[in-house]
Order: C-alpha cells, then sequence, then structure tokens
C-alpha cells in the first residue's frame, strides 16, 4: 500500500439520488454521509483509469461541519 496524491487525483466525484433519474447526478453537498439514506457515491480516479485495482478508504475524523459546509476526514491508500 502506498500513498500518492497525484494517482489518487480525484476526476470526477458525484452523488446520485435514488429518487432521481440515474443520468442526473445530485449536487455532492446532499450526500448523506451520516445516514442511513440510500444512495450512491461516485469516484473517478486516475488511479483507476491506469489499473490499480483498489483504493482504500480509512475514516479518521468525523464530519465537522462549518455553516453550509460539510469535511469529512480520510487517508486514501492504494494497492
Amino acid at each position: 500500500m502506498r500513498g500518492d496524491s497525484e494517482i489518487l487525483r480525484l476526476i470526477d466525484n458525484r452523488y446520485i439520488d435514488p429518487s432521481k433519474s440515474q443520468s442526473s447526478p445530485g449536487d455532492i453537498s446532499n450526500f448523506p454521509i451520516a445516514s442511513t439514506e440510500p444512495g450512491k457515491r461516485l469516484f473517478d480516479f486516475k488511479a483507476l483509469k491506469i489499473g490499480v485495482s483498489l483504493i482504500e478508504f480509512e475514516f479518521y475524523s468525523t464530519v465537522e461541519n462549518h455553516g453550509n459546509v460539510s469535511t469529512l476526514y480520510a487517508g486514501v491508500s492504494v494497492e
């Protein structure tokens, strides 16, 4: 495992609301991080484009809310 910020550069990050058309992703700020609401978080990393088989997210902090902005801290490893 290694951490590599360039290979893990996020290309796309979308939230799909199951109550809406699957072809129209919702605003990512509405993603239910700490709830049981259904939904999908879609990631597209540069690493996946070049054949990396596993990306692990290790959440190490709770969500911090700052007004309308929520931040979830995570560590990322690539195999």
